[in-house]
């Protein structure tokens, strides 16, 4: 082989190594903590994935995945709504536009704890991030109810008919 075939070599496994093989100890400990969440969640022991969760959270706040994932297991399994809530907002912190749908998971927190003014401002947030989405406008309208805005909320049934009118929830 000759010479510069051979650093040619050199050069590609240099680049592999440096790809593949340079994660830091704080992303391995971070990786490993997300893994074991993730296997947690599959067997069911959602305390110990918010526990992992929060502990890869420890290593880097900045996680939007691991925010959302938290948030969710401590919306749907720990029924712990302030630290969903919480978790929630910080996926959408750092990650604003794979995260704005998070907006409505907000709404119905808030609306489930009695804050209907806060509802009402996460869910218009989540329609003025999606203005399309049906399920946004529903809920919306249900707490412009609550707080006795009825011309409001048929309005809001009204955008939520005309986006899809087959949608039994709006009807």
């Amino acid at each position: 082989m000759n010479r510069k075939k051979v650093c040619e070599l050199l050069a590609v496994i240099v680049l592999l190594i440096f790809f593949f093989g340079c994660e830091t100890a704080s992303q391995k400990e971070e990786k490993k903590h997300i893994v074991n969440a993730n296997r947690a969640i599959q067997k069911k022991d959602f305390i110990l994935a918010a526990e992992e969760l929060s502990k890869a959270l420890e290593i880097n706040n900045s996680n939007s995945l691991s925010h959302y994932n938290l948030a969710y297991v401590m919306e749907t399994e720990l029924n712990d709504p302030d630290s969903a809530i919480e978790q929630y907002k910080l996926a959408i912190k750092y990650s604003p536009n794979r995260y704005s749908f998070a907006y409505k998971n907000i709404g119905k927190l808030y609306y489930e704890q009695g804050n209907f003014d806060q509802a009402i401002e996460a869910y218009r947030t989540a329609i003025e991030k999606l203005p399309k989405n049906t399920l946004a406008h529903n809920d919306l309208a249900v707490a412009l109810t609550k707080k006795g805005l009825f011309r409001e909320a048929i309005e809001e049934l009204k955008k939520a008919m005309k986006l899809d009118p087959n949608d039994e929830t709006v009807k």
